[in-house]
């Protein structure tokens, strides 16, 4: 049976664009679950015995959600000892400055969840986007006014707050 659709003719695109790399805004949302091929405390594996906490962001103003795994475990037969202490440091660290960020309690992942800090994003060789948290974390940051998605709207609201603020103090009636 012939199928209903013509391959050759090109199909329209969904329009909906690609992110430049830069830094952007991302929410917590949640630690990485069975559907994520991560454990019930969200831990994925690879190869050499690789273990890493993975966590869900959303990308701010968009409906992009990334990840970010930071190591825990490492081959513990690899005879460059030094490699496997390089990668626990690095997932630690990284972490670290993630929480933070966030201003979110080291030990307990739950209390990232909804926290929005920023970080640098970038493309893997696939062209999608991706947290590049730095060597040691150094991308991760408080939430930016300079992100690439920063909502317009809350930035402009956030000005005009402080405006009336400032123009609601009248010297002459305060009374010291």
């Amino acid at each position: 049976m012939k199928t209903p659709f013509d391959f050759d003719t090109p199909e329209a695109s969904s329009g909906g664009g690609k992110l430049e790399a830069g830094r952007y805004n991302v929410t917590a949302l949640r630690v990485a679950g069975l559907d994520d091929r991560a454990d019930e405390n969200g831990i994925v594996e690879g190869k050499n015995g690789w273990k890493a906490l993975k966590l869900i962001f959303a990308v701010d103003n968009t409906n992009i959600t990334l990840d970010a795994t930071f190591t825990t475990d490492y081959d513990r037969t690899i005879e460059d000892g030094e490699k496997r202490t390089y990668l626990l440091d690095y997932g630690k660290s990284s972490y670290r400055a993630l929480a933070s960020a966030a201003d979110a309690d080291l030990a307990d992942t739950d209390d990232l969840m909804g926290k929005t800090v920023s970080v640098l994003c970038n493309h893997d060789d696939a062209g999608y986007l991706k947290i590049d948290a730095g060597r040691k974390g150094e991308n991760w940051d408080r939430k930016s006014r300079d992100a690439k998605n920063i909502d317009s709207d809350e930035d402009e609201e956030r000005e005009a707050i402080q405006s009336e603020d400032s123009e609601s103090i009248d010297d002459d009636n305060i009374p010291f």
